[in-house]
């Protein structure tokens, strides 16, 4: 995807492309999460046998830098799904407007603006 992204047209060409747009961010945010988690994983326990380093790695559970780094995968996870749902959504809005039944929307824009509808003037509001 280009920054700044280019503006979005309901063109169902448009929207499909935005859907493969938000799908391939979400693969590279996966690829780029899992790169950065096997080049931590490759520290090793860094944090040593010690006590300090065992608080600090959270090894007997609640908080610390293991439960933070679960933590970290699951919104990164969050992320990527949303990306794909948005995709997805996009996807099936091009799909619909493909299928629209335009002369249907072309009467319901009649209907809303319709003929012109009389209103009673009031000598008060002619003063």
């Amino acid at each position: 995807m280009s920054f700044p992204p280019e503006p979005t047209d309901i063109s169902p060409a448009d929207l499909k492309k935005r859907k493969e747009d938000f799908h391939t961010e979400s693969d590279e945010l996966a690829r780029a999460f899992a790169k950065a988690m096997a080049d931590l994983d490759g520290l090793g326990a860094f944090w040593g046998n010690d006590e300090t380093g065992q608080r600090f790695a959270g090894a007997s559970g609640g908080t610390g830098y293991l439960a933070a780094r679960d933590e970290a995968k699951t919104h990164v996870e969050g992320i990527r799904d949303g990306y794909r749902k948005i995709g997805d959504n996009l996807g099936l809005v091009g799909d619909n407007v493909t299928g629209a039944n335009w002369a249907t929307v072309g009467e319901m824009v009649k209907a809303v603006v319709g003929p012109k509808i009389d209103v009673p003037v009031s000598k008060a509001e002619l003063e």
